[in-house]
């Protein structure tokens, strides 16, 4: 006798809807940029913006690479602990607005930054002027 076990099986990835995404982007990614701006004189905010667009980018170039190939990168480039699960985090979230539909194949992974900080803003995220200012620097980067 044979069971049918197809309803045990992962249907989809761990975001049921672009609205879900959405929210975990801003908790996520967004709240982490904040922190580190925070800590920074507004003049190398630009340069740090900058640098999360980078890791978005790297993190992009990772999602579709074997579990023991990135670690040997990771190791490689010395990755500390925080630095890999914020790298594994954003490929995952990458891979989610593409399934998703949130992200088209043409478009550049960056704008995965530019997603969460328009929904934060729409949300009523209540560090609103950071934001402005933040959307202006990505906007002119």
């Amino acid at each position: 006798m044979k069971k049918d076990l197809s309803s045990m099986l992962v249907q989809g990835g761990r975001f049921n809807s672009v609205e879900e995404l959405k929210d975990y982007l801003v908790e996520y990614v967004l709240e982490l940029i904040l922190i580190e701006l925070e800590n920074l004189p507004k003049d190398q905010w630009e340069k740090t913006l900058k640098t999360w667009e980078k890791i978005v980018l790297l993190s992009y170039g990772m999602m579709n690479k074997p579990l023991e190939e990135r670690e040997k990168l990771y190791e490689r480039w010395r990755f500390d602990a925080v630095m890999k699960t914020i790298v594994e985090n954003l490929a995952e979230a990458l891979r989610e607005s593409a399934r998703l539909g949130l992200l088209k194949e043409k478009q550049e992974p960056r704008k995965l930054l530019q997603v969460a900080l328009q929904h934060a803003l729409n949300k009523g995220h209540p560090k609103k002027e950071t934001l402005l200012e933040v959307k202006k620097l990505m906007v002119l980067g």
